[in-house]
């Protein structure tokens, strides 16, 4: 009987100038060791996002991804940072409306 089982591949890329994340989790499929199949699921968090482990949990993320994502904005996510992207969101929000 063929075993299969799964592989949990995490990536957290970090771009700036405001420091969003584009998070990647990777599930790999294998059957009896050879991988047969490969996921991946996507999203970006920007800073002033709730990226607590708990709310990442709570969409199905699992707890050893959240506490990554969780290590980075606390790293990089400064009150100087989050202040700089509400900045430039309210900047192009007023922008896109023509005020």
């Amino acid at each position: 009987m063929a075993t299969y089982t799964e592989e949990i591949v995490d990536d957290v890329r970090i771009y700036e100038p405001h420091y969003t994340m584009e998070i990647r989790k990777t599930t790999i499929t294998k059957k009896d060791g050879v991988e047969v199949g490969r996921t991946h699921y996507r999203h970006c968090k920007t800073p002033n996002d709730d990226v607590s482990q708990s709310a990442l949990t709570a969409k199905g993320i699992s707890g050893d991804y959240s506490k990554v994502v969780e290590e980075n904005a606390a790293k990089f996510w400064t009150d100087e940072v989050k202040a700089a992207y509400k900045k430039f969101v309210d900047d192009e929000f007023e922008r896109q409306k023509g005020g």
